[in-house]
Protein backbone atom coordinates (compact mmCIF):
# COMPACT_ATOMS: atom_id res chain seq x y z
CA UNK A 1 0.00 0.00 0.00
CA UNK A 2 1.77 3.36 -0.84
CA UNK A 3 0.70 5.37 2.23
CA UNK A 4 2.10 8.58 0.41
CA UNK A 5 0.24 8.61 -2.57
CA UNK A 6 -3.13 7.70 -0.20
CA UNK A 7 -2.71 10.53 1.76
CA UNK A 8 -1.75 12.83 -1.04
CA UNK A 9 -5.29 11.28 -2.89
CA UNK A 10 -7.25 11.88 0.24
CA UNK A 11 -6.20 15.60 0.84
CA UNK A 12 -6.96 16.64 -2.96
CA UNK A 13 -10.05 14.25 -2.75
CA UNK A 14 -11.28 16.09 0.64
CA UNK A 15 -10.83 19.87 -1.47
CA UNK A 16 -12.83 18.36 -3.85
CA UNK A 17 -15.61 17.75 -1.43
CA UNK A 18 -15.85 20.81 0.26
CA UNK A 19 -15.82 22.40 -2.61
CA UNK A 20 -19.09 21.09 -3.76
CA UNK A 21 -18.15 18.18 -5.95
CA UNK A 22 -20.13 14.86 -6.23
CA UNK A 23 -19.17 12.25 -4.84
CA UNK A 24 -18.42 9.22 -7.05
CA UNK A 25 -17.60 11.03 -9.78
CA UNK A 26 -14.56 12.60 -7.30
CA UNK A 27 -13.35 9.41 -6.30
CA UNK A 28 -12.76 8.11 -10.01
CA UNK A 29 -11.34 11.26 -11.47
CA UNK A 30 -8.71 10.92 -8.50
CA UNK A 31 -8.34 7.44 -8.36
CA UNK A 32 -7.65 8.32 -12.22
CA UNK A 33 -4.88 10.78 -11.37
CA UNK A 34 -2.91 8.70 -9.09
CA UNK A 35 -3.67 5.13 -10.86
CA UNK A 36 -4.87 3.83 -7.68
CA UNK A 37 -5.31 0.20 -7.27
CA UNK A 38 -8.67 -1.40 -6.27
CA UNK A 39 -7.53 -2.17 -2.89
CA UNK A 40 -6.00 1.52 -2.66
CA UNK A 41 -9.51 2.97 -3.83
CA UNK A 42 -11.10 0.27 -1.42
CA UNK A 43 -9.01 2.36 1.78
CA UNK A 44 -9.44 5.52 -0.02
CA UNK A 45 -13.38 5.00 0.65
CA UNK A 46 -12.81 3.87 4.03
CA UNK A 47 -10.38 7.18 5.25
CA UNK A 48 -12.54 10.21 3.65
CA UNK A 49 -16.20 10.40 4.30
CA UNK A 50 -18.15 13.28 2.66
CA UNK A 51 -18.94 16.61 4.40
CA UNK A 52 -22.87 15.70 4.90
CA UNK A 53 -21.99 11.98 6.26
CA UNK A 54 -18.72 13.19 8.27
CA UNK A 55 -20.76 15.56 10.48
CA UNK A 56 -23.51 13.48 11.21
CA UNK A 57 -21.26 10.33 12.01
CA UNK A 58 -19.12 12.85 14.50
CA UNK A 59 -22.33 14.34 16.04
CA UNK A 60 -22.73 10.50 17.31
CA UNK A 61 -19.36 9.72 18.64
CA UNK A 62 -19.02 9.93 22.01
CA UNK A 63 -16.31 10.37 25.25
CA UNK A 64 -15.85 7.77 27.30
CA UNK A 65 -17.24 8.76 30.63
CA UNK A 66 -20.81 8.58 28.43
CA UNK A 67 -20.62 5.65 28.43
CA UNK A 68 -20.41 4.04 32.09
CA UNK A 69 -22.62 2.04 32.95
CA UNK A 70 -24.47 1.92 29.63
CA UNK A 71 -24.12 -1.53 27.54
CA UNK A 72 -21.89 -1.60 24.85
CA UNK A 73 -22.16 -3.95 22.00
CA UNK A 74 -18.92 -4.55 20.07
CA UNK A 75 -18.25 -4.57 16.20
CA UNK A 76 -15.68 -7.37 16.92
CA UNK A 77 -13.53 -7.57 13.50
CA UNK A 78 -13.86 -4.05 13.20
CA UNK A 79 -12.76 -3.10 16.36
CA UNK A 80 -9.98 -5.56 16.56
CA UNK A 81 -8.99 -5.24 13.06
CA UNK A 82 -7.82 -1.34 14.26
CA UNK A 83 -6.24 -2.69 17.30
CA UNK A 84 -4.28 -5.65 15.75
CA UNK A 85 -2.72 -2.96 12.84
CA UNK A 86 -2.03 -0.63 15.52
CA UNK A 87 -0.08 -3.27 17.22
CA UNK A 88 1.34 -4.31 13.84
CA UNK A 89 2.75 -1.17 13.10
CA UNK A 90 0.35 -0.84 10.18
CA UNK A 91 -0.87 2.63 8.87
CA UNK A 92 -3.73 3.69 10.86
CA UNK A 93 -5.81 7.18 9.78
CA UNK A 94 -8.10 9.45 11.44
CA UNK A 95 -11.00 10.15 9.32
CA UNK A 96 -12.38 13.60 8.57
CA UNK A 97 -15.32 12.84 10.45
CA UNK A 98 -13.33 12.11 13.62
CA UNK A 99 -13.00 7.98 14.00
CA UNK A 100 -9.87 5.91 13.66
CA UNK A 101 -9.60 3.32 11.19
CA UNK A 102 -7.43 1.03 9.52
CA UNK A 103 -7.10 0.05 6.32
CA UNK A 104 -5.81 -3.86 6.95
CA UNK A 105 -9.76 -5.46 5.35
CA UNK A 106 -8.40 -3.87 2.22
CA UNK A 107 -5.60 -6.79 2.59
CA UNK A 108 -7.48 -10.21 1.09
CA UNK A 109 -5.54 -12.22 3.63
CA UNK A 110 -6.48 -9.80 6.95
CA UNK A 111 -8.75 -13.21 8.14
CA UNK A 112 -5.93 -14.98 7.51
CA UNK A 113 -3.67 -13.13 9.98
CA UNK A 114 -6.42 -13.79 12.80
CA UNK A 115 -6.22 -11.56 15.76
CA UNK A 116 -3.84 -12.01 18.63
CA UNK A 117 -4.44 -12.66 22.22
CA UNK A 118 -2.83 -9.04 22.90
CA UNK A 119 -5.36 -7.45 20.88
CA UNK A 120 -8.40 -9.00 23.03
CA UNK A 121 -6.32 -7.86 25.74
CA UNK A 122 -6.60 -4.42 24.54
CA UNK A 123 -9.96 -4.31 24.33
CA UNK A 124 -11.06 -6.08 27.73
CA UNK A 125 -8.88 -3.40 29.12
CA UNK A 126 -9.82 -0.72 27.86
CA UNK A 127 -13.43 -1.77 28.34
CA UNK A 128 -12.78 -2.55 32.40
CA UNK A 129 -11.36 1.13 32.26
CA UNK A 130 -14.93 2.64 30.64
CA UNK A 131 -16.96 0.19 33.32
CA UNK A 132 -19.91 -0.56 30.89
CA UNK A 133 -22.77 -1.96 32.43
CA UNK A 134 -22.51 -4.90 29.89
CA UNK A 135 -20.18 -6.03 26.90
CA UNK A 136 -21.41 -7.94 23.66
CA UNK A 137 -18.65 -8.76 21.43
CA UNK A 138 -20.30 -9.94 18.16
CA UNK A 139 -18.44 -11.45 15.14
CA UNK A 140 -19.26 -12.01 11.60
CA UNK A 141 -20.53 -15.70 11.54
CA UNK A 142 -19.26 -16.37 7.91
CA UNK A 143 -16.06 -15.56 8.48
CA UNK A 144 -13.86 -18.38 8.74
CA UNK A 145 -12.73 -19.64 12.67
CA UNK A 146 -15.08 -16.67 13.96
CA UNK A 147 -16.31 -19.27 16.08
CA UNK A 148 -12.67 -19.97 17.57
CA UNK A 149 -12.13 -16.28 17.73
CA UNK A 150 -15.26 -15.53 19.84
CA UNK A 151 -14.29 -18.23 22.51
CA UNK A 152 -11.11 -16.55 22.88
CA UNK A 153 -12.72 -13.48 23.68
CA UNK A 154 -15.62 -14.89 26.15
CA UNK A 155 -12.24 -16.57 27.96
CA UNK A 156 -11.01 -12.91 28.41
CA UNK A 157 -14.28 -11.62 29.79
CA UNK A 158 -14.70 -14.42 31.87
CA UNK A 159 -11.69 -13.15 33.90
CA UNK A 160 -12.06 -9.81 33.22
CA UNK A 161 -14.32 -7.51 35.70
CA UNK A 162 -16.48 -7.07 32.94
CA UNK A 163 -20.53 -8.43 32.90
CA UNK A 164 -20.48 -9.93 29.11
CA UNK A 165 -20.58 -11.92 26.40
CA UNK A 166 -19.20 -13.05 23.11
CA UNK A 167 -20.67 -14.47 20.22
CA UNK A 168 -21.10 -14.87 16.26
CA UNK A 169 -24.03 -13.23 14.37
CA UNK A 170 -25.02 -13.25 10.58
CA UNK A 171 -25.91 -9.62 10.77
CA UNK A 172 -23.08 -7.97 12.63
CA UNK A 173 -23.90 -4.44 11.55
CA UNK A 174 -27.74 -4.07 12.61
CA UNK A 175 -26.98 -6.33 15.87
CA UNK A 176 -23.97 -3.61 16.74
CA UNK A 177 -26.18 -1.08 15.91
CA UNK A 178 -29.42 -1.98 18.16
CA UNK A 179 -27.47 -1.34 21.21
CA UNK A 180 -27.21 1.30 23.20
CA UNK A 181 -23.99 2.37 22.18
CA UNK A 182 -22.05 0.73 19.56
CA UNK A 183 -18.42 0.33 19.05
CA UNK A 184 -17.43 0.61 15.43
CA UNK A 185 -16.28 3.08 12.60
CA UNK A 186 -18.30 0.92 10.14
CA UNK A 187 -19.81 3.39 8.27
CA UNK A 188 -22.90 1.17 8.10
CA UNK A 189 -23.25 1.13 11.87
CA UNK A 190 -22.66 4.50 12.81
CA UNK A 191 -25.94 5.52 10.20
CA UNK A 192 -28.03 3.38 12.31
CA UNK A 193 -26.67 3.70 15.75
CA UNK A 194 -27.89 6.13 18.34
CA UNK A 195 -24.54 6.56 19.78
CA UNK A 196 -20.92 5.47 19.33
CA UNK A 197 -17.55 4.93 21.06
CA UNK A 198 -14.23 4.87 19.26
CA UNK A 199 -12.42 2.33 21.05
CA UNK A 200 -9.25 1.65 18.72
CA UNK A 201 -8.77 5.55 19.48
CA UNK A 202 -8.45 5.63 23.21
CA UNK A 203 -6.02 2.44 22.68
CA UNK A 204 -4.14 4.64 20.20
CA UNK A 205 -3.84 6.93 22.70
CA UNK A 206 -2.72 4.71 25.79
CA UNK A 207 0.14 3.68 23.08
CA UNK A 208 1.28 7.03 21.97
CA UNK A 209 0.43 6.32 18.45
CA UNK A 210 -0.88 9.53 16.47
CA UNK A 211 -2.74 8.21 13.59
CA UNK A 212 -2.46 9.49 10.12
CA UNK A 213 -4.27 12.99 9.55
CA UNK A 214 -4.62 13.60 5.53
CA UNK A 215 -4.75 16.62 5.69
CA UNK A 216 -1.36 17.33 7.24
CA UNK A 217 2.48 16.81 5.70
CA UNK A 218 4.36 14.07 6.41
CA UNK A 219 7.92 12.85 5.71
CA UNK A 220 7.15 8.93 5.08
Amino acid sequence: MRVRILLSAAKELMALAYKGYPEEPSFSLVSVKYSLSERELFALKKIVRWPDEAVLSSLKRISPEFALGKEIRVDGYNVLGTIQALIDGDPVFLSNDGFVRDITSAYKSFHRRGISDQAIGFLIRELEAIRPREVLVLLDSPISKSGELSARVRKFLKSSELKGEARTERSVDFEVSRGEIAASSDVAVIRKARAVIDLPSLIAENLGIKPLKFWKDYEL
